[in-house]
């Protein structure tokens, strides 16, 4: 859950800056369990590996992702896929047999703009 604080001024007491949630993203892969605001662009070089931002919490906690802003154009391949889970060369971990949801619940791809 992301949490707004609001200061209020005071002349007796001096303002002390909010902190950034903003993380900017910069490696092709990052693993985190902070709470914040994500950004990520891609290079457009056609070599360009599949990248991906790993957010991890406790097994009964819920991950939310809103998006802002999205522009990943299905017809130049671009996809965003979200796991419960972990995936690698097309293996699911925790495997299916290991997870209470069905794979079609905990996996999920789209791309538009």
């Amino acid at each position: 859950h992301l949490i707004g604080l609001q200061m209020w001024e005071s002349r007796a007491i001096p303002v002390r800056e909010k902190r950034s949630s903003d993380h900017i993203v910069q490696d092709c892969v990052m693993v985190t369990s902070e709470e914040g605001h994500f950004y990520y662009k891609t290079t457009v070089a056609p070599d360009t590996p599949a990248c991906g931002i790993f957010l991890i919490t406790d097994p009964d906690k819920t991950v939310e992702v809103y998006f802002d802003y999205l522009d990943v154009p299905c017809n130049t391949g671009g996809l965003v896929s979200f796991v419960d889970g972990w995936e690698m060369n097309g293996q699911f971990f925790p495997s299916v047999e290991d997870h209470p949801k069905p794979l079609a619940q905990r996996f999920h791809e789209f791309c538009g703009s």
